[in-house]
């Protein structure tokens, strides 16, 4: 799937290590622990109806990096 907004696959700017998951967020989860690197949430005000499970699940799916 296209991100919003990003029709006909003009994802010419998109770096080659860069990809889109498109996902109901307050669905079951099927990644491992420590999957992603960023999580990105935009232009959801109003459409969960769970906030805590959804924050609680990005930051057990994130990858914690050590600061040298």
């Amino acid at each position: 799937m296209s991100p919003p907004g990003l029709h006909g696959g003009n994802l010419c700017r998109v770096p080659k290590n860069c990809e889109f998951e498109i996902d109901d967020v307050e669905s079951d989860w099927t990644y491992p622990e420590n999957y992603f690197d960023f999580i990105h949430l935009r232009s959801l005000s109003g459409s969960l109806q769970d906030w805590d499970m959804v924050l609680r699940r990005c930051y057990e799916y994130a990858i914690h990096y050590s600061l040298p």
